[in-house]
């Protein structure tokens, strides 16, 4: 069993939204938004993109508690262009109008403010050209 939970741990990319409890996975989103807050929060968690990103995306189509910072969170990893351009490959935008499109989406703000940085990309542009 500890064998099974350890392989777990090294092959999850989507460790916050296979948290358990609701609780649990806003307390981790608020401390990943937090450190979007700073330059070196910024850094650092872009050192680690492979795993926050697809872990926060998620979230997204949470209730607000969970979505609001997971979606403050991405709008402020945005902002980096390397960041930005990971998360245009991972389908952010899709992912983002999907979510705008629900009748009951409440961040929707915060959705367009993550499409403003996305598609200051070349390729985030590409999903309403193509569509």
């Amino acid at each position: 069993m500890k064998e099974e939970t350890i392989e777990w741990r090294r092959t999850s990319n989507d460790w916050l939204s296979l948290l358990p409890f609701p609780p649990v996975r806003k307390l981790a989103v608020d401390i990943v938004r937090d450190y979007t807050g700073s330059e070196d929060g910024l850094e650092s968690l872009g050192k680690y993109s492979n795993v926050v990103l697809p872990s926060i995306s998620p979230l997204l189509g949470e209730k607000r508690v969970v979505s609001e910072p997971a979606a403050q969170a991405l709008v402020n990893l945005s902002q980096k262009p390397e960041l930005a351009a990971k998360m245009v490959e991972m389908h952010m935008v899709n992912t983002s109008m999907e979510t705008l499109y629900k009748q009951d989406c409440e961040i929707t703000s915060l959705l367009i403010m993550l499409l403003v940085n996305l598609t200051q990309l070349d390729a985030g542009i590409g999903f309403f050209v193509s569509g």
